[in-house]
C-alpha cells in the first residue's frame, strides 16, 4: 500500500487501484479577540471643585470576559468599572481607561475633563431710582461663594436708553466705547473689589440704564470666543433709572 498525495487529502493505491480520502485538518482554539474600552465621563466640563463620573460598563469583551479596570486621572491611579473623582483647579485634564481581559490582552480609551475656576461678583448696593444732582457710585465685589485662583479679565457694559451698547474702558478720558474691550486687566486673586464709575446725574440724561459684568478668561473675547469656555463669573446685571428732575 502506498501513501501519497496532500496534506488534507491522502491517496490510497490498492491492487493498481488508487483511493483519495479525505483527511480532516488539525484546526487549534481561534486567537484571542482584544477588549473594547468604552465610557462616559459625568459632566465633561465645569467649574471648580468639579466632582466627575466615570463609568465604563459600555466596555465589553467579545470573546471573554473584562476582568480588571484601571483609570489614570492627573498620574493618579483608580480602579473599578465605575469611579468618580474632584478636579480643585482648572485646567485640561486627560483621562485614561485600561481594561484587560481574562485572557490578558488590554484596551484603553482616552477623554478630556475641562475644568474652569468661577468667582460669583456682585454690585454693591445701588439705588433703583436717582435724581438729578445725584451722585451714583456703582463698586463691584467678590463674594465669599465664588473660588479662583488665577487672573482675570473684568468686562463691563451699559445698555443705554436709545437701546446703544457701550463697553467701559480704563481710559478715564474716554471712559465709554462701542469697540467691545475689556474694562480691566489680569485681575488676580488678591484684586477683589473694583469701583467701577462714579458720576453726578446731569440734566437730559434720563431713562432706564442697565449695566451688566463678568470676569473673562485672560485674554479671551466672550463675545467671539466660545461664551460658555470663557466666562469666570456668573453675569451680574444691574438696573437703575435716572430721573430728569
Amino acid at each position: 500500500m502506498e501513501n501519497t498525495g496532500a496534506s488534507r487529502n491522502r491517496t490510497l493505491t490498492i491492487a493498481g487501484k488508487s483511493f483519495t480520502i479525505n483527511q480532516a485538518s488539525t484546526i487549534g482554539p481561534p486567537p484571542n479577540q482584544p477588549p473594547v474600552a468604552r465610557f462616559t465621563a459625568v459632566p465633561i466640563q465645569g467649574q471648580t471643585p468639579l466632582e466627575v463620573t466615570l463609568d465604563a460598563r459600555g466596555s465589553y469583551d467579545p470573546d471573554g470576559t473584562i476582568v480588571n479596570y484601571v483609570w489614570i486621572i492627573n498620574q493618579q491611579f483608580l480602579s473599578g468599572q465605575i469611579a468618580s473623582t474632584i478636579f480643585m483647579a482648572e485646567g485640561e485634564y486627560p483621562i485614561t481607561l485600561i481594561v484587560t481581559d481574562n485572557a490578558g490582552a488590554t484596551a484603553s480609551s482616552e477623554q478630556s475633563i475641562l475644568v474652569v475656576e468661577t468667582a460669583e461678583i456682585a454690585f454693591v448696593e445701588t439705588q433703583a431710582v436717582y435724581n438729578v444732582g445725584d451722585l451714583v457710585t456703582l463698586e463691584l465685589i467678590e463674594t465669599e461663594a465664588g473660588f479662583r485662583l488665577s487672573p482675570v479679565d473684568l468686562w463691563v457694559a451699559l445698555a443705554m436708553p436709545d437701546q446703544t451698547f457701550w463697553f467701559m474702558t480704563s481710559s478715564p478720558f474716554t471712559p465709554f466705547s462701542l469697540e467691545p474691550q475689556a474694562f480691566k486687566w489680569s485681575l488676580d486673586s488678591s484684586k477683589r473689589a473694583h469701583q467701577v464709575f462714579t458720576f453726578e446725574v446731569p440734566y437730559g440724561l434720563g431713562g432706564e440704564y442697565i449695566w451688566y459684568a463678568l470676569y473673562v478668561e485672560e485674554g479671551k473675547n466672550p463675545l467671539t470666543d466660545n461664551f460658555f469656555e470663557v466666562i469666570r463669573s456668573n453675569l451680574v446685571i444691574e438696573i437703575m433709572t435716572l430721573k430728569d428732575q
